[in-house]
């Protein structure tokens, strides 16, 4: 699945038309929205230096 099937798309005559994973899109949207509103977005690069220092530890 690539990233353009989330966004909408401009057709020939200028309609808009939704990609076919929009949905997913709001739910991503509104999920992240809930998380920023209650301050609690992980940022994944914390979690990630975590993990390789205990593999380094081992």
């Amino acid at each position: 699945m690539t990233r353009t099937g989330f966004y909408p798309k401009k057709d020939g005559d200028g309609t808009v038309r939704e990609g076919p994973y929009r949905h997913l899109a709001r739910e991503f949207d509104r999920r992240l929205k809930i998380l920023r509103e209650s301050r609690t977005v992980v940022d994944p690069r914390d979690a990630q230096i975590e993990r390789l220092k205990a593999e380094n530890t081992d």
